[in-house]
């Protein structure tokens, strides 16, 4: 269930990037004496861009007898509608206080009934807007950039009874690139009745398929002229069929690669960080008629992010698929077997990549499971990247460290066909 339109966004403050899929099992719980991941630490220039964690640490789990990588904030108990949880963040594994946003993966499981739920800085208006759509007993996971809130903490509410996961994979240093609005702000709303922030792109229909959108975004709505690249949230609603959404840059031309899988007529969101077009303008196209809305969450400089000309499609299991330089496809299904992927040096990823920004779609899995993605060399992590049940198409934005010889490690319980998009790459220390 949607969330309906927006009320005023006056006093909202919150900076999320989300991804909704339809799940199935969740990840694995970590052992009872896990190893905590410490952050890479390799200097470049005194305030780096981003610092991911050695591998995503569970943070937060309110399911019963479950536990997280440092004991704190397990079993805390199905959080109940309109019921507030407040999970401290900054000053656990090895988050300093004085962070200004974290990457996190949130999922939500076994929700009674059709809803929503969105996560905020503490300290702050609870948005007007909702961040995850889901059905009842179809869980979600969204894949989120989040500012820290006051005591370090980060609240997320549900509008019905749900079980809640949070894995964080890193965080951003106070007086880094990124700059976070201080509210998002709605940029596109194609249904009938709807508004936008500044009332441009609002209410102008369902989007035809294979009918590309320009969105102008550079100066607009806090983002200045000259912003190179935009986190945003991109979610359909009320699809014709079963379909997906590709967004680029609107100079270069239209990747074959998706940002998005839904369903028919199921509301489903993902967070994309996109270079901007030299005019400043992404695209949007979807492959079925659908409803399309847009929210800026936040922005980087230009220079900053090394957004890819456009998307580059680095592997696809699938029979019959292709890559775009040919390597790592038709590889067959991924399962409980650790397969890697190579990501530098392809594709105009630099060969020196520390860390990038990926997206992964299981395709067709056999069975119900959860697949996960890290960096190779390092211990698979007791988190999940993406849930899925048997016959699913599943997406989730990823940012990862780049493991042992520039490549990513997949793992899956429940055989699937996967397909890795990279996106771009970010500065970390």
């Amino acid at each position: 269930m949607l969330r309906p339109f927006r009320r005023s966004r006056s006093g909202v403050a919150a900076i999320v990037a989300m991804t909704v899929a339809v799940l199935g099992l969740l990840g694995p719980g970590p052992s009872s004496a896990p190893a905590v991941g410490a952050p890479s630490r390799a200097a470049v220039g005194p305030t780096p861009t981003y610092v991911p964690l050695a591998v995503p640490q569970r943070a937060l789990d309110t399911r019963a007898n479950s536990a997280t990588d440092d004991g704190r904030f397990a079993a805390t108990g199905r959080l109940s509608a309109g019921r507030i949880q407040l999970m401290t963040i900054a000053g656990r594994f090895g988050i300093p206080n004085s962070a200004e946003a974290v990457t996190i993966n949130l999922t939500v499981t076994g929700p009674a009934a059709d809803g929503w739920a969105v996560i905020w800085p503490c300290g702050t208006a609870q948005p007007s807007t909702s961040n995850i759509n889901f059905g009842v007993n179809r869980d979600a996971a969204n894949a989120a950039v989040v500012r820290v809130g006051t005591a370090g903490a980060l609240c997320l509410v549900s509008s019905v009874n749900a079980d809640f996961v949070i894995d964080v994979s890193g965080y951003f240093p106070a007086g880094s690139s990124l700059q976070t609005l201080g509210a998002p702000v709605r940029v596109l709303d194609t249904r009938v009745g709807s508004a936008t922030d500044d009332h441009w792109y609002e209410g102008i229909g369902r989007r035809l398929a294979a009918t590309p959108l320009s969105l102008n975004l550079a100066g607009r709505l806090g983002v200045p002229p000259d912003a190179g690249a935009v986190l945003i949230t991109i979610t359909v609603v009320e699809a014709a069929s079963g379909g997906y959404a590709t967004v680029w840059p609107c100079t270069t031309t239209q990747p074959s690669t998706s940002n998005i899988n839904f369903g028919t007529d199921r509301a489903v969101a993902n967070g994309v960080t996109m270079s901007l077009s030299p005019s400043g303008t992404i695209c949007v196209r979807t492959s079925v008629e659908v409803q399309v809305i847009v929210d800026v969450t936040g922005y980087f400089p230009a220079g900053v992010y090394a957004g890819l000309e456009r998307p580059q499609r680095l592997m696809d299991t699938r029979a019959g698929a292709a890559t775009d330089d040919g390597r790592f496809q038709r590889g067959g299904v991924v399962g409980a077997q650790e397969r890697s992927v190579q990501i530098a040096g392809r594709l105009g990823v630099p060969a020196n990549a520390s860390v990038v920004v990926l997206n992964v779609t299981v395709v067709g899995p056999q069975a119900g499971g959860w697949l996960v993605a890290y960096p190779c060399g390092t211990p698979r992590p007791a988190t999940s990247t993406l849930n899925y049940r048997a016959g699913d198409v599943v997406a989730n934005s990823v940012i990862t460290r780049v493991g042992t010889g520039g490549a990513v490690c997949l793992y899956a319980e429940g055989s699937t066909d996967v397909i890795v998009d990279a996106m771009g790459v970010l500065v970390s220390n």
